[in-house]
């Protein structure tokens, strides 16, 4: 006879379990409602009203969801919208959502004043407050040199400060590094102490020989506090052998040596 199972609600609330993890319950409890949606579980009538609200369904489908999606757009934190959301602004019912190979088409409506607050919070309260705002730069040299303050946008109908155009000569090309939450960790195969290969084993993709490299960069901090760091940067160009490809199998990424753990990380891609 087997034992009788467990509901995800149950073992977030065991002591030898989940909940060490869950500190402050009642801070969860939107979290908990989704949690509830998502597996089928019974619901109280706050779970309901908050569902309702959330998803403008009168009640869940009976037996839960496989699958669910929370979607968050903004402009890197930034007070202005991003070009996109204009767009589906634009256009509220031609809107679609690619999931792997599947595309489905969704209805975007754009939230002002308590509606957005409101939804904000909602947010908050599943990814956590530091997980919503606008970016904040510290002082410091820390490459994760920021925190998250209040966010607040702008309405779609306001009109954003306009840059004064550049002359042709002084316009050039920004190349952007998109960061990897979190960093992948890399094993790195050195000649004379500089980088030759790199493997990633969580991306298979990000892996090959490397045919260029700039630096080491070196830079350290805070060595007065318990966080104390320093790390070599390194930007490299891989030869990617899963390419499919021969024109796209080359790609420039940021390694990262940690001087203090001694770990190597692949911290990001240029676009």
């Amino acid at each position: 006879m087997s034992a009788p199972g467990i509901s995800i609600i149950d073992a977030v609330a065991d002591p030898a379990l989940f909940a060490p993890w869950f500190k402050h319950p009642e801070t969860w409890r939107a979290w908990f409602g989704f949690l509830r949606v998502l597996f089928g579980l019974d619901m109280d009538e706050s779970d309901l009203a908050l569902f309702r609200e959330c998803t403008n369904r009168d009640a869940p489908a009976a037996g839960g969801y496989k699958e669910a999606w929370l979607v968050v757009g903004s402009q890197g934190g930034a007070a202005a919208h991003p070009a996109w959301f204009r767009n589906m602004v634009q256009h509220p019912d031609d809107i679609w959502l690619e999931v792997g190979s599947r595309k489905v088409k969704v209805r975007g409506d754009s939230l002002t004043g308590r509606e957005r607050e409101d939804a904000l919070a909602r947010i908050a309260a599943i990814v956590g407050e530091n997980g919503v705002g606008a970016l904040e730069l510290l002082d410091t040299h820390h490459p994760e040199g920021f925190r998250m303050r209040r966010f607040v946008a702008q309405s779609v109908g306001e009109s954003e400060p306009q840059k004064p155009s550049q002359p042709a000569e002084e316009k050039s090309t920004v190349t952007a590094l998109r960061r990897f939450r979190p960093p992948l960790r890399a094993s790195v195969t050195l000649e004379s102490g500089e980088p030759v290969r790199v493997v990633c084993a969580k991306k298979k993709e990000v892996q090959g020989d490397v045919l260029w490299k700039a630096g080491p960069w070196r830079s350290s901090g805070d060595w007065w506090e318990r966080e104390a760091w320093a790390r070599d940067e390194w930007d490299i160009a891989l030869q990617n052998n899963t390419a499919l490809q021969d024109n796209d199998n080359i790609a420039l990424y940021r390694l990262v040596h940690d001087l203090l753990g001694g770990g190597w990380f692949v911290e990001g891609t240029y676009d």
